[in-house]
């Protein structure tokens, strides 16, 4: 046998070994991860168990109502962080919009501050620069940053209202880089949900 084949075994058997110790690491220490977590989750103020919302939303864009989904995605020792998508079904065929949130809650038992970016994805058939209905939807991007209150206990109950300044991106239909921009009124919403 040839000196390179030897060192070339010796490589593939000190390869495997490492590996076969690092596979036996990764296990042992999702074991040991998933007995810590029971016991932490075990006390129901230290996990927040269940990350999925689904809620209801009244205010915001016409005062009209939107149907959500929340998901919390990283929680840290002070704020917990989430991202929201919802849809406001006012009439499909003439008008629509998406919300598309980020939040950031503070963690506590019941009580939370929050704040929200919002952006809100708006097409409507009645074109305002141009005074009537048209057959192709306009498009808009409304842009929300929310100061909210968050009543969110250990029960699946959750109740939410926020305050913020809309700032409205209009680009007319035939030259979508001559983006107009608008600063309007505050917008006020109320939102009730249930965690799952």
């Amino acid at each position: 046998m040839s000196k390179a084949r030897t060192h070339l075994l010796r490589f593939n058997a000190a390869i495997s070994k490492r590996i076969r110790g690092v596979a036996a690491k990764i296990i042992v220490g999702s074991i040991v991860l998933l007995i810590s977590e029971k016991s932490v989750s075990a006390d129901s103020t230290a996990v927040l168990r269940k990350k999925n919302i689904a809620f209801v939303t009244f205010g915001g864009k016409e005062n009209f109502g939107s149907v959500n989904y929340e998901r919390v995605f990283f929680m840290g020792n002070t704020v917990n962080w989430s991202f929201a998508l919802g849809i406001q079904p006012f009439q499909p065929s003439r008008k629509l919009a998406f919300p598309l949130s980020v939040n950031a809650f503070t963690k506590g038992r019941l009580h939370h501050l929050e704040l929200d970016l919002t952006a809100t994805f708006f097409m409507d058939k009645f074109h305002p620069y141009t005074n009537g209905w048209q057959e192709d939807f306009n498009k808009q991007l409304y842009l929300t940053p929310f100061i909210c209150y968050r009543l969110q206990g250990n029960q699946g109950l959750i109740l939410k209202t926020g305050l913020g300044p809309q700032i409205l991106f209009d680009p007319p239909s035939n030259d979508v880089l001559a983006v107009r921009t608008k600063i309007l009124q505050p917008s006020f919403f109320g939102s009730v949900g249930m965690r799952f």
